[in-house]
């Protein structure tokens, strides 16, 4: 076997009748030294299932047609940030092509690679995409941050079932609905204002509309509910509980496991949960970094509750939830609880981290209650709670009540910043440090 060396001399490399196993590496990596020079490297062994070739940050990349003279059977290529991308000589073979961040601003010659199904051409400088107007075999085809404005020039491509053209200046997404097949979309962060056209698109499975100016999301309504696994709404403007609600069940229908939904807000400011009647069957409930949320409307089905990252003063409407058993409303800013007296089916309630500061109403039939890290005073009301087994309290100078309760399987008393020792009743009462907060 030769080796060449010195190969910054040559301005053309052609390698022909290669014996088996002389290329050695399973990633082709090509670094520029020139707009005519090219370094060539070969590194692991090439075997005959490998399909992939890739480019990365080099100043220039003439043309790709020596990859197919390395290897014929290649069928994927992957470029990243090398400049002045042309398609004058492409190898016909290639049916996936990724060029990211390349500066790429025409790409002519593109179509002649006709047996391309998947094209990424994200985070260039495109403003003209004429040349994939004919590509009638494209069923992938990602765009995002380019400078499209347009999308007439791809309304041909039926075959399409996924599109990214998010983070362009498009205004008119009326083509989109030659698109039959799409089961994933991205318009996010244009400058669109009607959707009319998804209303046709019954395949969609992910749809992401964030940073838009939609002004009516009534055709979203013909969009089957069971199809949507992901809806991407952030810094979208609401004009309707109605259109709220249709937006909510689109997001969170297919996100039901078995009885249970977590609402991780990430999208729109949520204010009212009463779309949560259209699912039946959630029983255990999860609301994190939804700071003004109210529970007016919620389901009364659900049986368990937990709610993080709330900015509210009080659980407004919480009170009709009473079919509620367990509630974990810990590390809030929550200071009246008196709704809590309406949960008579309660028995495990975590009140952890707030800022209430009497028990008054914390209903009596608890069997397992957290009460530390509020400013309570006073523990009196504790004696009346005749089904409490399990507790835990900050240490105070108010716990005589605590210590006169007959019932306790076990009590904590967190004492902050000291070591873990056993006070009276060591088998019942424990003193513990407090864990300190993950940052």
């Amino acid at each position: 076997m030769q080796t060449i060396s010195s190969i910054e001399n040559y301005q053309q490399v052609q390698l022909k009748e290669l014996p088996q196993n002389a290329i050695t590496e399973k990633y082709l990596q090509v670094a520029m030294l020139g707009y005519d020079q090219t370094l060539i490297q070969f590194f692991d062994e090439l075997q005959e299932e490998d399909t992939e070739i890739r480019f990365w940050k080099k100043d220039e990349l003439k043309d790709l047609y020596f990859v197919s003279l390395c290897k014929p059977s290649i069928t994927k290529i992957v470029v990243n940030q090398c400049r002045n991308i042309n398609f004058n000589k492409v190898p016909n073979q290639i049916v996936e092509l990724i060029i990211n961040g390349c500066k790429l601003a025409c790409i002519e010659g593109i179509q002649n690679m006709i047996s391309l199904t998947v094209l990424d051409l994200s985070n260039n400088e495109l403003f003209d995409v004429k040349p994939l107007s004919t590509m009638e075999q494209l069923t992938v085809l990602l765009l995002n941050k380019n400078r499209i404005s347009s999308l007439i020039e791809i309304s041909q491509l039926k075959q399409l079932k996924i599109l990214d053209i998010g983070n362009n200046s498009i205004q008119d997404i009326k083509v989109i609905s030659n698109f039959q097949n799409l089961e994933e979309l991205n318009i996010s962060t244009n400058q669109i204002t009607r959707i009319d056209s998804l209303s046709q698109i019954l395949n969609l499975k992910c749809l992401k509309l964030k940073m838009n100016k939609i002004e009516d999301f009534t055709p979203i309504k013909s969009l089957p509910h069971y199809n949507i696994s992901w809806i991407e709404l952030q810094n979208v403007q609401l004009k309707s509980s109605d259109e709220y609600d249709q937006l909510m069940i689109l997001k969170y229908r297919n996100q039901i496991d078995g009885d249970k939904l977590e609402i991780n807000n990430s999208l729109v400011q949520l204010t009212s949960l009463g779309f949560i009647n259209t699912f039946n069957e959630v029983k255990n409930l999860t609301i994190k970094c939804c700071p003004q949320i109210n529970f007016i409307n919620i389901p009364t089905n659900v049986t368990q509750l937990t709610v993080s990252n709330f900015d509210g003063k009080f659980l407004s409407g919480i009170g009709k939830m009473v079919q509620l058993t367990y509630l974990n409303i810990e590390n809030n800013k929550i200071e009246n609880i008196d709704e809590l007296q309406f949960l008579v089916n309660l028995t495990f309630l975590s009140i952890k981290g707030n800022s209430a500061k009497s028990i008054q109403n914390i209903p009596t039939q608890i069997a397992s209650l957290d009460l530390t890290e509020n400013p309570i005073t006073d523990y009196t009301q504790i004696l009346n709670f005749n089904n409490l087994r399990h507790l835990r309290v900050s240490a105070s100078a108010y716990l005589q009540p605590v210590q006169q309760h007959k019932n306790f399987k076990d009590v904590w008393i967190v004492e902050p910043q000291k070591q873990i020792k056993c006070v009276e009743q060591p088998m019942i009462i424990k003193k513990v440090k407090a864990r300190k907060p993950n940052k």
